[in-house]
């Protein structure tokens, strides 16, 4: 059936692209509102000029276009077929990603014809991107309220303040002078009493891209390359590692850190000391190592108390503009099931006694059985949870990690422990055992152990040389 793709031409004329496979061969045509309905009636009437269209078509009334009679596409064009073409494949969040960048491509090639873009205009794009820099807006003590926030703070309490869910780590890189994000200072000041606009100053600043989110643009470009050489209207990648391996630059990421066996220690001490409803996701992807879509996307009807066992079969995300929606589970293998430990049981059982006590005292409690949700019972922002843990790592004095390394944490003591490769994969939900172990040494320095291993090798022969020699002797 004839795909149609809503889209606005040139003077804001609504235009409909309609694509269609014949033999295996994608055709499209454009319909076009000349007649001024109404948004409604035009996808109607797009709908059924597309299917009459298609029926032509298979039926040999129309002519399928041969390849020299093909109207060439211009790049922003061959942007829209190749997104169309896999939009049921793309997760909501790389939708957006997709969309942003290639908005980024148009500013450059939009009305270009993409059979005449050159591997130089390329690289010359790329190289654009290694040197750009994106401003973004920080906060910063001014000079003459230094004093003042200092005092504020000492007031209040150092460490009454990390129950607001400020880090010790930001407060004090604001009361130091250094930059923080808008919205810390802006929660330091509501907490203090304070006018933001009086303590910090907004301050602009230039940051280049990272290596890793340059290589996403080149990711995007080289499947819309690819998908133009399918149907025959490009013969080479420009945006492929062949033409692009030495000019991709970009900062590296910083080092990649987990938490050590101490840390781990101190952070389930800290956890101890918290409201069970603000730490239960934290407890869960530690113990489960299970990632934070997946703690989100969790209900009680996935938990069987009898048996133990926790089953991954959704996620739940927040998209901009969107809110939070539920998704399928990133892979095939990420649907699984885990035993619950006696420790994290416990822990369930008495975070689901408090659930069941907020649904009976309070009547306007939301009844959506889902697990990890705000005061209301509705389901909570997954971004909470970076928040959450921030402020718990900051009072363990733990290095500053995202809630999905305690993921990788995980993966890794598995591993260390001795846990089959097989297993471990498995219980993470990964696609395949190389992922697992490209994470494992990612993520960790290997300790070499080859003196070790050679020692209990090689000493079973020693005994018989020693014999060997004093005999000689």
């Amino acid at each position: 059936m004839a795909h149609c793709k809503n889209r606005t031409g040139k003077k804001g004329i609504i235009t409909y692209l309609i694509q269609t496979k014949v033999n295996g061969k994608g055709v499209s045509i454009t319909w076009k509102n000349h007649d001024g309905l109404s948004e409604k009636k035009a996808k109607k009437a797009a709908e059924v000029f597309g299917e009459l269209w298609e029926k032509d078509l298979r039926n040999g009334i129309i002519a399928q276009p041969e390849k020299d009679d093909k109207k060439p596409l211009t790049f922003s064009e061959m942007c829209e077929a190749w997104y169309t073409s896999r939009e049921n494949k793309f997760s909501e969040s790389y939708k957006i990603r997709a969309k942003d960048i290639m908005k980024r491509f148009n500013n450059v090639w939009a009305d270009k014809l993409f059979s005449k873009i050159e591997a130089r205009d390329v690289e010359r794009y790329f190289v654009g991107l290694n040197n750009h820099k994106y401003n973004t807006t920080v906060a910063r003590v001014k000079v003459e309220s230094k004093d003042r926030l200092s005092k504020a703070v000492l007031d209040y309490g150092v460490r009454k303040i990390r129950s607001e869910n400020i880090s010790h780590p930001t407060v004090v890189n604001a009361r130091k002078g250094g930059n923080i994000q808008w919205n810390s200072a802006e929660l330091i000041c509501a907490t203090l009493g304070l006018p933001v606009d009086e303590i910090f100053e907004k301050v602009s600043t230039g940051k280049p891209y990272k290596r890793e989110t340059i290589l996403k643009f080149k990711r995007i470009l080289s499947s819309i390359f690819n998908y133009a050489i399918k149907y025959d209207m490009a013969t080479k990648n420009y945006a492929s590692s062949l033409y692009l391996k030495d000019v991709v630059g970009g900062e590296e990421a910083d080092e990649i850190q987990i938490l050590s066996n101490d840390e781990n220690d101190r952070l389930l001490d800290v956890l101890d000391r918290h409201p069970i409803e603000k730490t239960m996701p934290i407890y869960l992807m530690m113990l489960l190592g299970i990632r934070k879509a997946e703690v989100c996307g969790l209900e009680w009807k996935d938990i069987d108390f009898d048996k133990r066992i926790l089953r991954i079969t959704r996620n739940r995300i927040y998209i901009p503009k969107k809110g939070i929606i539920v998704t399928k589970p990133k892979t095939t293998t990420s649907r699984r099931d885990l035993y619950i430990i006696d420790e994290l049981y416990q822990k369930i059982l008495y975070y689901k006694a408090y659930v069941d006590e907020q649904k009976n005292n309070d009547p306007e409690f939301d009844l959506s059985d889902v697990l990890y949700c705000d005061y209301r019972g509705r389901p909570a922002n997954p971004d909470q949870i970076n928040k959450l843990l921030k402020s718990y790592l900051a009072e363990a004095d733990c290095t500053p990690i995202t809630s999905h390394k305690l993921r990788h944490g995980f993966i890794t003591q598995m591993i260390d422990a001795g846990v089959p490769i097989a297993t471990v994969s498995r219980l993470a939900g990964h696609s395949s055992i190389k992922v697992t172990l490209d994470v494992y040494t990612q993520y960790r320095k290997c300790v070499d152990n080859s003196k070790e291993i050679m020692e209990k090798i090689f000493t079973r022969k020693m005994p018989a040389l020693e014999q060997e020699k004093n005999a000689t002797a």
